[in-house]
């Protein structure tokens, strides 16, 4: 792909991806370990930095991004929210080698009590969905990522929830599915109804996948044509992929890169060079 210098003053970093045609594939942040905290107030820029959190809620995220280090998790903190009264409970959830756990507090203080890398926390067996609706970050999570929820929201019985950034602002709407643990991008409200019946019939559309988050970026690009062949991902190489299906196992050769300018964000409107997968949409 021909690196594109086009620039515009006026469109928004997802307008400008969608119009370059960025590919999404591979692009999705790798995480082993998500944590995802309730919070009500107002989401900053930076909100793991600047909030209004007790000092108990940022050293209980603190600690666990760097237990979820040491243990080589690639951890990754969320701030979450719903349709919710004050008085109701906060929720704090977890997702980690396949399993999304939750449990409610009535305080930011029981988190002492919460170990996040313990499988004790109770086990959620629903599928969940997190759309990024962070415009303090970008406005194109609020702009774009609002609709998406409250179809989201409707559509799964109040199975969705407000995140805070997910990363590539520019894919927006951004979406996360968890236990299953994939990221999913340009999920615009006039295809969420599609997207949704595919997700819930246990079908992954591709058109929209970013990719899975547990999977470093090589093996998310290949997921698509794994998926296509009714295959699971055993192992990654510096040239190529290894999966399984019924008859065996298989390899599939990890696709070429080029560059491409992308407006990284709305709020600073700097344009920088990406890689990006030589795939075809």
């Amino acid at each position: 792909m021909a690196e594109n210098t086009a620039q515009t003053d006026t469109s928004s970093c997802a307008e400008v991806s969608t119009a370059l045609n960025e590919p999404m594939i591979g692009s999705a942040p790798q995480v082993g370990l998500w944590i995802l905290l309730e919070v009500r107030d107002v989401w900053e820029p930076k909100n793991l930095e600047t909030n209004t959190l007790p000092d108990v809620a940022n050293q209980w995220i603190d600690d666990a991004i760097v237990r979820g280090e040491t243990d080589g998790l690639m951890p990754r903190a969320q701030f979450i929210r719903h349709r919710r009264r004050p008085s109701d409970p906060l929720t704090v959830m977890t997702y980690r080698d396949g399993e999304l756990r939750r449990q409610e507090i009535d305080d930011y203080d029981e988190l002492a009590e919460i170990d996040p890398l313990d499988y004790r926390i109770p086990k959620c067996d629903e599928l969940l969905y997190f759309v990024c609706t962070h415009a303090r970050r970008d406005i194109c999570c609020s702009r774009e990522g609002l609709p998406t929820w409250q179809r989201l929201d409707v559509l799964s019985e109040g199975r969705a929830w407000q995140t805070t950034h997910l990363g590539g602002h520019r894919f927006a709407p951004n979406v996360l599915t968890l236990p299953t643990a994939r990221s999913y991008g340009r999920v615009r409200v006039d295809e969420v109804d599609e997207f949704f019946a595919e997700i819930e019939s246990g079908s992954v559309p591709t058109r929209f996948l970013r990719g899975n988050s547990t999977l470093p970026p090589d093996a998310q690009v290949c997921e698509p044509e794994i998926l296509s062949h009714d295959g699971r991902y055993v192992s990654l190489s510096d040239i190529e992929v290894t999966y399984e299906t019924a008859s065996g196992m298989h390899t599939l050769p990890i696709p070429a890169k080029s560059n491409l300018q992308i407006l990284a964000g709305c709020r600073e409107r700097e344009w920088k060079t990406v890689e990006v997968y030589d795939v075809s949409d």
